[in-house]
């Protein structure tokens, strides 16, 4: 049986490790409000840059953009998105699952796979799979920037260019809610040639050319494809680790409970005992 003085330095150790996670669960929560403002505002201009791009390649097709070409898939580059840092439940661990979950279908179908692996954990465990990696983008979210995205897209556009890859996914978990992260994979090249009724087609004149136009507009929606992707892990990332903190937090309380009661029953059995010891000695001597 544990000492009083056992049970004391546990609940000092376990009070301490709930200061920590309760510390944790709030800079989460902060990095997360900032995290889904951020989503939210990169959502509509995303939204509205493929509307725009439907719109042009529905009233015609024949402007000749090579990231719209659609060809036999043989090779495909997976961009993976997870973590720098763990601490955040099942996170990193559903991306591993798609990641392994998209590269087995591939597999199956002999096309080739070629990763490119962004965040830390994404880093450590695409180290262990049986595939190419062409690149790695480690302490990526320490200070997350749009450039990164960019720079993560140059690559893919290169390969797809140059007919390395015939098309480009990204794994990443889509930021539903504070309770609801799901892990999705979006395919981002060749782009989506949407034939949607709800888009509102205009006989619009165009200045310059649509050659032109597409030529600002298709980098700049790829670009924002990537960094979307980015921003939804990283909001995602934020609320999963302040539901774990908070979760520890909960079980730390409830652990600190239980060993108060524990050691109250020991400490009252202890007096229990030297009461009886005592009364029991006080009716030696008076017999």
């Amino acid at each position: 049986m544990a000492s009083l003085k056992d049970i004391k330095v546990r609940i000092a150790s376990v009070q301490k490790t709930k200061q920590i996670t309760k510390a944790m669960q709030m800079v989460a929560s902060s990095r997360m409000k900032k995290a889904t403002d951020a989503i939210v505002n990169a959502r509509p201009y995303a939204e509205k840059l493929q509307h725009v791009l439907s719109n042009l390649e529905s009233s015609d097709s024949s402007f000749g953009n090579h990231f719209f070409d659609e060809r036999a898939v043989k090779n495909v580059l997976i961009i993976v998105v997870a973590a720098d840092k763990g601490l955040c439940g099942a996170f990193n661990s559903n991306i591993r699952k798609k990641t392994i979950q998209l590269i087995r279908r591939y597999q199956k179908e002999n096309i080739g796979v070629k990763l490119l692996s962004c965040g830390k954990k994404a880093v450590e465990f695409n180290r262990k799979l049986d595939v190419e990696v062409l690149k790695e983008y480690s302490e990526l979210f320490r200070d997350l920037k749009f450039n990164d995205a960019v720079a993560i897209m140059s690559q893919a556009k290169t390969l797809f260019s140059e007919n390395d890859v015939d098309a480009v996914d990204v794994v990443y978990n889509q930021f539903i809610s504070v309770v609801s992260q799901v892990p999705v994979s979006e395919r981002v090249l060749p782009i989506a040639q949407k034939k949607e009724e709800s888009v509102d087609l205009q006989d619009y004149i165009y200045e310059p050319s649509k050659v032109e136009i597409l030529s600002t507009l298709v980098p700049r929606y790829l670009n924002m494809a990537v960094w979307k992707a980015l921003l939804e892990s990283n909001a995602s990332e934020q609320a999963a680790k302040m539901m774990a903190m908070d979760s520890a937090t909960n079980n730390a309380t409830d652990m600190i409970k239980k060993l108060r009661l524990k050691f109250n029953k020991i400490r009252q059995a202890s007096i229990t005992t030297e009461i009886a010891e005592i009364v029991g000695g006080a009716e030696a001597l008076n017999g």
